[in-house]
């Protein structure tokens, strides 16, 4: 095996783990987003200062599409 394949191997070998991790990280981010969104009602008191403070805002906002049950929109606008 030339040095050459051998980087090539290398190279795709490292890509292979970085979209494994990130799809693990993903598929992760998107059940905690499904868990927290239906579980709205029956959250944990122990946690609220959690939900309620900013960076978790913050958090959720910079989401692609936060759960509608955390904010709430006003529809008689549109």
């Amino acid at each position: 095996m030339t040095q050459v394949s051998q980087g090539v191997n290398i190279l795709l070998t490292g890509l292979a783990i970085q979209a494994v991790s990130l799809l693990t990280f993903l598929g992760t981010y998107r059940y905690f987003r499904y868990r927290l969104s239906h579980r709205r009602y029956i959250l944990d008191d122990r946690y609220s200062l959690v939900y309620l403070s900013r960076r978790f805002k913050y958090f959720m906002i910079c989401t692609p599409n936060p759960p509608p049950s955390l904010y709430p929109t006003n529809t008689a606008m549109y």
